[in-house]
């Protein structure tokens, strides 16, 4: 299978790296949002958030 050759093996591995890379800086931009959005609103009586301890449940309530 010589349709791609050496060099278009390096096109995808470069193209992989950088969707890799990508998603995540993408991933840890919202951890960071969602650990300051807990952070900011720990005393806070907020009716509308789930009632939990876990930063897992922030991060699934921004994306509600």
């Amino acid at each position: 299978m010589q349709f791609f050759g050496l060099n278009g093996v390096r096109a995808l591995s470069l193209i992989s790296l950088i969707l890799v890379f990508t998603s995540t800086i993408l991933l840890m931009v919202n951890n960071i949002k969602a650990v300051n959005h807990f952070e900011a609103n720990k005393g806070l009586d907020n009716s509308t958030a789930p009632d939990c301890d876990y930063i897992e449940c922030v991060v699934s309530w921004l994306h509600a």
